[in-house]
């Protein structure tokens, strides 16, 4: 599972940043990335997950916002389960609200 990561790690942030037109496939980024969360333990192997997710929700990608709000709608009991990956993120958010 970590190699198969590796390889489509990158692949799907990149889909998260294309135009509109290309909707369809930004949703299944997001059913692939909460997938991965909730089932496989992904958070474990992709600790930075949110926070890239988040990076790039910062330069105006709804598709990016969507994913993460997928992803933590999903998997909220899995997420706090993983205080290294949860409390920089929440600290990033809190940062952004203020």
């Amino acid at each position: 599972m970590i190699e198969l990561l590796k390889i489509i790690k990158g692949p799907l942030l990149n889909l998260l940043k294309l135009p509109r037109q290309f909707s369809f496939l930004q949703r299944t980024v997001g059913t692939i990335l909460s997938t991965l969360v909730t089932d496989c333990d992904g958070l474990k192997i992709w600790p930075n997950l949110l926070l890239d997710l988040l990076e790039i929700s910062k330069e105006q990608t709804i598709p990016a916002f969507t994913s993460l709000e997928k992803v933590c709608e999903d998997a909220a009991f899995k997420i706090v389960d993983y205080p290294e990956t949860f409390n920089p993120f929440l600290e990033s958010i809190l940062t952004l609200l203020q």
